[in-house]
């Protein structure tokens, strides 16, 4: 039999198109060799129709498990009902899903390793996460928890209603205030199962002063003007004063209730240490005005220490209230 050229190509198509599909089975039988070795298949599912593909892990938060819960459908399947819900966090091998398939789907096969199943089935309302949180951080700060405030910024949180134990996580050794984000993780034998993260804004107690009334821009401070206040605080504020401001002086306009910080106020005397003063002496009818070196700061009805520009002498006097300083 003679062939033309054309006869000839398309023979060796046909032969080149069977080799290719006999090297593509040998490639699956050794694929599924490896699964069996593995234990992912079974000899049974080697035959199957098209497999179920199981998830690695599911999050339900259903009272019960469907089979798009747990893997992907295959094209042609409905949805099924496989069991309830369980309590706790379980894990199921593809024969254990395989037998909770219904029996028109017992020509499928289920391929995966396993599928770990966290039930979301117990509510923490805002006001739970808030009470755990602040107990966490007042053992971590050693602080009382009056001395915390903390607001949840997110929503209702779910969690397994039984096996697991729940630890906050990603806390810094020091906690500052402010707006924070932090994980709450679920645990089952030594492992982290579920994680979610969450929002708060916490806030600390501080004991601060505050303006009792409207402070004019150099305005001399006294003790009427400053009440000290247990406030609680969503910044880091480093800037506050912790000591006495009675004679410091107001460098702008601070409004009643505001917080009292280092940058409204200096101290500001009525005579500046290095300055150039006018020291006065009485002694009866006598009255003695000359120039000298204020060697300390004070304020007015303070006594401080001045240095005679024309002798040289260092005296002591006590300051009015018009810049001099009166000798005693």
């Amino acid at each position: 039999m003679i062939t033309t050229g054309a006869e000839t190509k398309l023979i060796q198509c046909l032969y080149i198109s069977k080799l290719f599909k006999k090297v593509l089975l040998i490639l699956k039988l050794s694929l599924n060799i490896t699964l069996l070795t593995l234990g992912i298949l079974t000899p049974n599912s080697l035959f199957s129709s098209d497999a179920i593909y199981i998830k690695p892990k599911a999050f339900i938060t259903g009272k019960d498990i469907y089979l798009s819960n747990i893997s992907k459908l295959p094209d042609g399947i409905a949805d099924i009902y496989l069991t309830a819900t369980p309590t706790e966090p379980i894990t199921l091998t593809p024969d254990e899903i395989y037998k909770l398939l219904p029996s028109e789907l017992s020509d499928r096969k289920v391929l995966g390793s396993s599928c770990q199943i966290i039930p979301l089935n117990k509510k923490f309302l805002k006001e739970d996460i808030e009470k755990s949180f602040v107990f966490e951080i007042s053992e971590k700060e050693k602080i009382t928890p009056d001395d915390i405030r903390v607001t949840y910024l997110g929503e209702d949180l779910f969690f397994p209603e039984k096996g697991v134990e729940l630890k906050w996580g990603n806390i810094p050794k020091n906690i500052t205030p402010g707006q924070k984000i932090f994980t709450l993780d679920a645990w089952k034998d030594n492992t982290r199962v579920y994680s979610v993260r969450t929002k708060f804004l916490v806030e600390f107690k501080i004991n601060a002063p505050v303006a009792n009334r409207r402070i004019n821009r150099l305005q001399q401070i006294s003790e009427n003007d400053i009440i000290y206040k247990q406030i609680f605080i969503s910044e880091n504020i480093s800037d506050l004063f912790t000591s006495n401001v009675k004679g410091m002086t107001s460098l702008s306009n601070i409004e009643e209730g505001d917080l009292i910080r280092k940058k409204h106020l200096r101290e500001i005397h009525t005579v500046e240490r290095g300055s150039n003063i006018d020291i006065v002496f009485y002694e009866g009818n006598v009255f003695i005005s000359t120039r000298a070196i204020a060697r300390e700061s004070g304020n007015t009805g303070e006594k401080i220490k001045v240095q005679s520009k024309s002798s040289g002498t260092l005296l002591s006097g006590i300051v009015t209230n018009n810049g001099q300083v009166k000798i005693e």
